[in-house]
C-alpha cells in the first residue's frame, strides 16, 4: 500500500489545533504525538521485493524466485 500523506497531514493539523488550545506549553506532548503520527505513517508502508535478487545461503547461491512483500516494524 502506498504511503498516505493526506492522513499524515490531517493528523499533524489536528495535533497543531489541539496545541493551540492548550493553556500551558506542551512541547513534550506535541513531540510525542507527532512522533507517533510519523511512526504510524512510516509503518503503514508495504515493502515490495523484486524477483531475481541474487542471494547466498549456507547451501549455495541463487536468486529470489518471486516477488515478496514485507512490512516496516
Amino acid at each position: 500500500m502506498p504511503l498516505d500523506k493526506n492522513t499524515l497531514k490531517t493528523e499533524i493539523k489536528a495535533i497543531l489545533s489541539d496545541m493551540e488550545n492548550k493553556e500551558t506549553d506542551s512541547k513534550e506532548e506535541f513531540a510525542q504525538r507527532l512522533s507517533e503520527a510519523i511512526d504510524a505513517f512510516v509503518k503503514s508502508a508495504t515493502v515490495t521485493i523484486a524477483a531475481g535478487i541474487p542471494v547466498t545461503t549456507s547451501g549455495g547461491s541463487g536468486s529470489t524466485s518471486g516477488e515478496g512483500a514485507g512490512t516496516i516494524s
